[in-house]
């Protein structure tokens, strides 16, 4: 039903935290679960992103000590499907946005493609650049995604196969990417995955 926001006053309720506005619509378009938050390079506020939904329109949202801004919006990159048996599902958007720690790449996964997005990212301007989308039908449904700690590495796991793919982001075109994937585990559970502060990735 669109992008919200709610405010928590921290200082309030003995420090624990207190709801003081809920549900503030930023717009009502409809977006997809893949959200996420990359810092700023003056390493106090932030960009929030969000996809909208069977569209390649991002939400580029400056949070900074003076409150939540106005939205950018892109046109960049691939548009989510909407044809097939599941046209117009939030099947088709489900998944995770991950951007890296240094701040310049953002990835974003297409579930019923069996796809995955990668995009260069100004941390200071908040654009989205040089799209790359690299797939494989043979996969499993992309769900989540991490990059590696030095940022060279895109790990994805896939629901269904259960597979976790590595792939090295430094290479210069999708091909050379999709070419370099290497599968690091097959477990038979699946999920998201996540890094952690002492720089391991978990499922």
């Amino acid at each position: 039903q669109g992008l919200k926001y709610t405010i928590v006053d921290m200082s309030q309720n003995g420090n624990l935290g207190r709801v003081t506005s809920k549900n503030i619509y930023l717009n009502t378009v409809k977006t997809t679960e893949q959200i996420t938050a990359i810092k700023h390079c003056n390493n106090k506020d932030h960009w929030v992103i969000v996809k909208g939904f069977v569209t390649n329109r991002y939400y580029i949202v400056p949070v900074t000590s003076a409150g939540v801004g106005t939205p950018l919006q892109q046109n960049i990159g691939q548009v989510h499907p909407n044809t097939g048996p599941n046209a117009g599902s939030n099947e088709n958007t489900i998944g995770t946005m991950r951007a890296s720690a240094q701040g310049d790449n953002l990835a974003i996964n297409y579930r019923i493609e069996r796809g995955i997005e990668l995009f260069d990212f100004d941390n200071s301007t908040g654009q989205l650049s040089n799209p790359r989308y690299w797939r494989n039908r043979s996969w499993g449904l992309p769900y989540g995604r991490e990059f590696s700690p030095s940022g060279q590495y895109l790990y994805c796991s896939m629901i269904g196969a259960w597979d976790i793919y590595q792939f090295d982001i430094t290479l210069p075109s999708s091909a050379a990417i999709l070419g370099s994937a290497y599968q690091v585990s097959d477990d038979t559970r699946g999920g998201n995955i996540q890094i952690a502060s002492d720089g391991k990735i978990y499922k």
